[in-house]
C-alpha cells in the first residue's frame, strides 16, 4: 500500500518525501473551473509509472473523477478520487476529495497546458505560520505538521497568489501529469 499512497500523494501534490499536508474543509476557489470532457477525459501518466484515468463528472461544476493505478509489489492497486477544479482570478486550484476523508480536501495550485497538467503543493510549514498568526482561518494539527484551512475569503485567496515571493508553495518541486490518450467511453 505504500506505493499507492506515494502515488496518491504525488497526485495530490503532497510530494514523495513530505509527510505534512495542507487540507481545507471546502474546495479552494471562488467558483467552478468549467471543463469539457474532450479536454480532460483520458489516461494520464504520473511519476513512478503510475497512471490516472480521468473523466469529467460535472463539467459546469468543474468536477472530475480520477482513478489512480500503481504497482504495489507486483500487484496493481487502485484508488478513486473526486477532484474539484475551482478558480480565483487567473489561478486554478485542484481540491481532491476522498484521500483523507470525505470532509477533507487536499489541494494544490494547478496549471494546464494542452496535454500536460502541472501541480504545486502548498508548503505546510508556511501555512502553519499563517494560521498561527491569524492571517488564514484554520488550525494546525498533530505535531504542528498538518494544517486544516477553513473556507477562504476572496482577499485571502488573493494573498495566496503572492505565494511565489512568500514561499507558500513548493514551486521548485512541481508534479507533472501528461495525457497518454483520450478515453471517451468508460
Amino acid at each position: 500500500m505504500k506505493t499507492i499512497a506515494r502515488v496518491l500523494a504525488t497526485l495530490t501534490v503532497l510530494g514523495l518525501a513530505s509527510c505534512s499536508v495542507v487540507t481545507s474543509t471546502a474546495p479552494l476557489g471562488d467558483g467552478p473551473h468549467v471543463v469539457r470532457a474532450e479536454d480532460w477525459d483520458g489516461t494520464w501518466l504520473l511519476g513512478n509509472g503510475a497512471t490516472c484515468t480521468v473523466r469529467v463528472v460535472d463539467g459546469e461544476a468543474g468536477v472530475l473523477e480520477a482513478v489512480v493505478v500503481a504497482d504495489e509489489n507486483g500487484q496493481l492497486e487502485s484508488h478513486t478520487l473526486k477532484v474539484h477544479l475551482r478558480d480565483h482570478g487567473d489561478w486554478t486550484f485542484a481540491s481532491i476529495q476522498g484521500l483523507i476523508g470525505e470532509d477533507a480536501y487536499v489541494w494544490s495550485r494547478l496549471y494546464r497546458d494542452d496535454e500536460q497538467v502541472i501541480l504545486w503543493a502548498p508548503d505546510a510549514e508556511h501555512f502553519a505560520d499563517l494560521v498561527a498568526v491569524g492571517e488564514l482561518p484554520g488550525q494546525v494539527q498533530g505535531d504542528g505538521d498538518d494544517v486544516e484551512l477553513q473556507p477562504l475569503r476572496a482577499e485571502q485567496l488573493s494573498s495566496l497568489q503572492g505565494g511565489l515571493d512568500r514561499g507558500l508553495f513548493k514551486w521548485e518541486q512541481p508534479i507533472a501529469m501528461i495525457r497518454l490518450n483520450r478515453n471517451t467511453k468508460w
